[in-house]
């Protein structure tokens, strides 16, 4: 599922949209149509997973920066295809937050300009604003391993959640597939049924006929 993530690049595409959707759901026809290995999966199962699994891998990231010092094991394959996806998604991220702040920039250029028309125009000169703050070391350094701290909490809870939606789409995936396994034994238990229908029958003819042709013989003699 990663290997088909990196080349499928889902993260090019705004969260929640169409084209993100498209992603997923090509992704999960991918691992459906595999024949070495057996999937049953829908693009929400496939969405889920993935963002389970970068969660986990963050988590993991920062746990390993706070016990600096202590030997870390050796990066499976798993860690080096989530390590080259989060690589990709932060690239993606600072493009799109980079042509976010263009706009914005360009917004505030114009409603600028448009100000300083307006006051030129009242007879007034345009005012500039400075705002100073100062803080000490120690005080930054707490509001930024508070704000550490919030944040693990929260990728914390992030992650417990997408466990539960997970957990929550493989029961109804397997509910589903209980009701279609339970619809087809029912369907050749029918077909079964049928057939020694028919079977019986036949063999009831048979013996009609073999009955009949026993009483020709018997008005003979």
């Amino acid at each position: 599922m990663l290997r088909e993530a990196v080349t499928s690049e889902p993260y090019n595409f705004k969260p929640k949209s169409s084209e993100r959707g498209k992603v997923w759901e090509s992704i999960a026809a991918y691992l459906n149509s595999l024949k070495t290995q057996e999937f049953r999966v829908t693009a929400r199962a496939v969405r889920d997973c993935y963002a389970l699994l970068i969660s986990r891998h963050k988590l993991k990231q920062r746990e390993e920066e706070k016990a600096s010092g202590i030997d870390v094991p050796e990066p499976t394959e798993l860690d080096t295809l989530l390590e080259e996806i989060r690589e990709r998604e932060k690239s993606a991220e600072e493009k799109i937050d980079a042509l976010r702040n263009d706009k914005k920039e360009k917004e505030k250029k114009l409603q600028q300009r448009k100000s300083d028309r307006k006051s030129d125009d009242n007879g007034e000169k345009p005012k500039k604003a400075k705002l100073r703050r100062s803080t000490s070391d120690a005080i930054e350094f707490l509001a930024e391993k508070s704000e550490k701290e919030r944040e693990l909490k929260k990728e914390e809870l992030g992650i417990k959640k997408r466990e539960l939606d997970l957990a929550e789409t493989r029961q109804e995936e397997a509910a589903q597939q209980q009701q279609t396994m339970f619809s087809a034994l029912m369907n050749q238990m029918q077909k079964q049924q049928q057939l020694q229908q028919q079977n019986l029958q036949i063999m009831l003819n048979q013996q009609n006929k073999v009955f009949m042709a026993l009483l020709e013989n018997i008005k003979k003699h």
